[in-house]
């Protein structure tokens, strides 16, 4: 089952292609590589922003709950229990242009999701 449909997946990019053509400064404002735009799902529309809080709590949480992997992880088998926290202007949508790409690094945070947008093939890499 896919996490995201083929429609919330353009929800995400839409609202990005938005941002980048009136000019926002966010995308460059938090990237620090280059060819990657980012744009914390906080400075897109109304509706990003809902799915994005939807996705985490409806989709995410139900799924860490139905794991050993929480218990594990976070010390608790009851998600919803605890407090999110996110990295400095995540969540994001990384807009790549032409040969960006973001750097192997370790954000040391203890739950990373990272979901593809784009079309499987529409990008080497």
């Amino acid at each position: 089952r896919d996490f995201f449909t083929k429609e919330e997946c353009h929800i995400f990019m839409d609202a990005a292609d938005r941002s980048a053509s009136v000019g926002s400064a966010a995308g460059k404002f938090y990237s620090n590589q280059p060819g990657l735009n980012r744009y914390p799902v906080r400075k897109l529309d109304l509706e990003a922003q809902m799915l994005s809080d939807s996705v985490l709590k409806d989709r995410l949480l139900p799924l860490l709950q139905r794991s050993s992997f929480c218990e594990e992880l976070f010390g608790t088998s009851q998600p919803k229990d605890l407090k999110a926290f996110f990295s400095p202007g995540e969540p994001a949508v990384n807009r790549y242009i032409t040969g960006g790409a973001i750097a192997p690094h370790i954000d040391r945070e203890q739950l990373t999701l990272n979901v593809l947008l784009s079309e499987p093939g529409a990008f080497q890499g």
